[in-house]
């Protein structure tokens, strides 16, 4: 939580009075989940950059915005460097969803938290699959494999991509059908595929 608190220092106290508390517990449940503190600390560097991008016209304004990102992404650069954890952890994010009720909405919270480019949207899905990541949409991302709804392994729970991937890609992630909706087949690329009804 030092890094991550280095981190979220960087953006405008007006963000952090609003969003701050949000974004340092958002950042422990990640932690939690086994993503590695260095790479949630420069997601919030590059979103505090962002934050303080002014519009192109003021150029005193974004000069100083520069500035401030600098030296912020210089203080994280100082702190993971008394981290002992190794430096190829910050490589790879990986999200992983927790509650299967609100799946979606959990991934899309995780990975606006990241600021990635990646829309997550629902299919009818069988009862087994509900919850469960069904399609990643790009060869980049890795599905990493958990329980399905009702016990029995081999689902896709949980995703991993790389910390400095700027696509765009579209996760498609399980809901139960409603009475006499067909189910959607999981899509045959990325880790996601493992979820056929073979299983």
């Amino acid at each position: 939580m030092r890094l991550v608190r280095t981190a979220l220092r960087c953006y405008p106290e007006r963000w952090r009075s609003r969003h701050g508390e949000e974004a340092a517990e958002l950042a422990r449940l990640l932690m939690r989940d086994g993503t590695p503190a260095r790479s949630i600390a420069w997601s919030y560097v590059k979103g505090a950059a962002s934050a303080r991008l002014p519009r192109p016209h003021r150029r005193l304004e974004a000069a100083v915005g520069a500035l401030v990102a600098v030296a912020c992404s210089l203080g994280i650069a100082l702190a993971l460097l008394s981290s002992p954890v190794p430096a190829s952890a910050v490589s790879m994010i990986r999200v992983r969803i927790t509650d299967r009720g609100a799946a979606a909405q959990q991934l899309r919270s995780l990975l606006r938290a990241h600021h990635f480019d990646i829309t997550v949207t629902q299919e009818p899905v069988s009862p087994r699959l509900a919850g469960s990541i069904i399609s990643t949409g790009s060869n980049l991302i890795g599905g990493i494999t958990g329980p399905c709804s009702g016990g029995a392994w081999g689902c896709t729970d949980g995703i991993a991509l790389p910390a400095h991937f700027t696509g765009h890609a579209r996760i498609v992630v399980g809901r139960a059908a409603r009475p006499g909706e067909a189910y959607a087949q999981p899509a045959n690329s990325g880790a996601a595929s493992r979820h056929g009804e073979h299983r």
